[in-house]
Protein backbone atom coordinates (compact mmCIF):
# COMPACT_ATOMS: atom_id res chain seq x y z
CA UNK A 1 0.00 0.00 0.00
CA UNK A 2 0.86 3.52 -0.80
CA UNK A 3 2.38 5.93 1.78
CA UNK A 4 2.97 9.34 1.55
CA UNK A 5 4.85 11.51 4.59
CA UNK A 6 5.18 14.98 4.69
CA UNK A 7 8.80 15.18 5.77
CA UNK A 8 9.79 19.16 5.15
CA UNK A 9 7.03 22.50 4.65
CA UNK A 10 9.00 26.04 3.63
CA UNK A 11 8.76 29.14 1.88
CA UNK A 12 11.09 29.12 -0.82
CA UNK A 13 10.32 32.82 -2.17
CA UNK A 14 7.94 35.47 -0.55
CA UNK A 15 7.71 39.22 -1.64
CA UNK A 16 5.45 41.33 -0.29
CA UNK A 17 5.55 44.88 -1.61
CA UNK A 18 2.83 47.72 -1.76
CA UNK A 19 1.40 48.52 -5.42
CA UNK A 20 -1.21 51.04 -7.10
CA UNK A 21 -2.32 47.99 -9.17
CA UNK A 22 -5.64 46.27 -8.30
CA UNK A 23 -5.94 42.81 -9.12
CA UNK A 24 -8.28 40.56 -7.31
CA UNK A 25 -7.42 37.64 -9.19
CA UNK A 26 -5.14 34.62 -7.36
CA UNK A 27 -2.71 33.32 -9.38
CA UNK A 28 -1.70 29.49 -8.72
CA UNK A 29 0.89 27.96 -10.53
CA UNK A 30 1.89 23.77 -8.87
CA UNK A 31 5.03 22.25 -10.16
CA UNK A 32 6.13 18.72 -8.77
CA UNK A 33 9.90 17.13 -8.97
CA UNK A 34 10.69 13.88 -7.78
CA UNK A 35 13.59 12.47 -6.88
CA UNK A 36 14.82 8.61 -5.38
CA UNK A 37 12.34 7.57 -2.69
CA UNK A 38 9.93 11.08 -2.80
CA UNK A 39 8.85 14.07 -4.03
CA UNK A 40 8.40 17.94 -3.83
CA UNK A 41 5.32 20.00 -4.48
CA UNK A 42 5.93 23.78 -5.42
CA UNK A 43 2.80 25.66 -4.62
CA UNK A 44 3.39 29.22 -6.58
CA UNK A 45 0.84 31.61 -5.77
CA UNK A 46 0.00 35.50 -6.54
CA UNK A 47 -2.65 37.93 -5.55
CA UNK A 48 -2.54 41.73 -4.71
CA UNK A 49 -4.75 42.44 -1.04
CA UNK A 50 -7.31 44.78 -0.51
CA UNK A 51 -4.70 47.26 1.09
CA UNK A 52 -2.80 47.07 -2.17
CA UNK A 53 -0.25 44.60 -0.91
CA UNK A 54 1.15 42.73 -3.94
CA UNK A 55 2.44 38.99 -2.74
CA UNK A 56 3.55 36.10 -4.48
CA UNK A 57 4.71 33.01 -2.40
CA UNK A 58 6.42 30.32 -3.23
CA UNK A 59 5.70 27.04 -0.87
CA UNK A 60 7.67 24.08 -0.82
CA UNK A 61 6.40 20.83 0.62
CA UNK A 62 8.49 17.75 0.56
CA UNK A 63 6.90 14.10 0.49
CA UNK A 64 8.35 10.52 1.39
CA UNK A 65 7.18 7.60 -0.71
CA UNK A 66 6.95 4.17 0.63
CA UNK A 67 4.89 1.21 -1.19
CA UNK A 68 5.42 2.12 -4.61
CA UNK A 69 8.48 3.00 -6.88
CA UNK A 70 9.20 6.75 -7.77
CA UNK A 71 8.51 5.66 -11.69
CA UNK A 72 5.32 4.20 -11.16
CA UNK A 73 4.55 6.89 -8.73
CA UNK A 74 5.04 9.21 -11.28
CA UNK A 75 2.14 7.61 -13.92
CA UNK A 76 -0.48 8.47 -11.07
CA UNK A 77 -2.29 11.44 -10.23
CA UNK A 78 -1.10 11.15 -6.93
CA UNK A 79 2.01 13.72 -7.08
CA UNK A 80 -0.65 16.37 -8.76
CA UNK A 81 -3.44 16.12 -6.87
CA UNK A 82 -2.68 14.34 -3.09
CA UNK A 83 0.39 16.14 -2.72
CA UNK A 84 -0.81 20.04 -3.51
CA UNK A 85 -4.28 18.71 -1.66
CA UNK A 86 -1.87 17.84 1.19
CA UNK A 87 0.38 20.91 1.24
CA UNK A 88 -2.01 24.05 0.48
CA UNK A 89 -4.16 23.72 4.04
CA UNK A 90 -0.49 24.44 5.82
CA UNK A 91 0.03 27.42 2.87
CA UNK A 92 -3.16 28.61 3.89
CA UNK A 93 -2.67 28.76 6.94
CA UNK A 94 1.11 30.44 6.93
CA UNK A 95 0.02 32.98 4.69
CA UNK A 96 -3.07 33.70 6.99
CA UNK A 97 -0.58 34.22 10.49
CA UNK A 98 1.91 35.62 8.11
CA UNK A 99 -0.50 38.75 7.07
CA UNK A 100 -2.10 39.12 10.20
CA UNK A 101 1.56 39.14 12.04
CA UNK A 102 1.79 41.79 9.03
CA UNK A 103 -0.61 44.12 10.85
CA UNK A 104 -2.71 43.38 7.22
CA UNK A 105 -6.09 42.08 7.42
CA UNK A 106 -5.40 37.98 7.01
CA UNK A 107 -5.37 37.24 3.54
CA UNK A 108 -7.86 33.85 3.39
CA UNK A 109 -7.19 31.84 0.37
CA UNK A 110 -9.78 30.55 -1.29
CA UNK A 111 -9.95 26.38 -1.15
CA UNK A 112 -8.58 24.48 -4.65
CA UNK A 113 -9.71 21.16 -6.43
CA UNK A 114 -6.51 19.83 -7.49
CA UNK A 115 -8.27 16.96 -8.70
CA UNK A 116 -10.02 19.44 -11.10
CA UNK A 117 -7.36 21.04 -12.16
CA UNK A 118 -5.05 18.43 -12.72
CA UNK A 119 -8.11 16.79 -15.10
CA UNK A 120 -8.02 20.05 -16.76
CA UNK A 121 -4.38 19.86 -17.33
CA UNK A 122 -4.27 15.96 -18.79
CA UNK A 123 -7.30 16.97 -21.30
CA UNK A 124 -5.15 19.94 -22.28
CA UNK A 125 -2.17 17.83 -22.60
CA UNK A 126 -4.17 15.08 -24.54
CA UNK A 127 -5.47 17.71 -27.11
CA UNK A 128 -2.18 19.17 -27.42
CA UNK A 129 -0.66 15.75 -28.66
CA UNK A 130 -3.84 15.26 -30.48
CA UNK A 131 -2.78 18.36 -32.33
CA UNK A 132 0.60 17.44 -32.74
CA UNK A 133 -0.03 14.13 -34.26
CA UNK A 134 0.92 13.39 -37.98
Amino acid sequence: MMQLRVTKNYVGKLSLKSTKKRDDNLKLNLNVSFSEMSFTTTIDISLVSREGMALTLSFVTEFAVSGISIQELEKTPHPYVNGPTIAYPFLRAFLGTFTLNAGMDPILLPSVNFLALWEKSERKAELDAASNAP
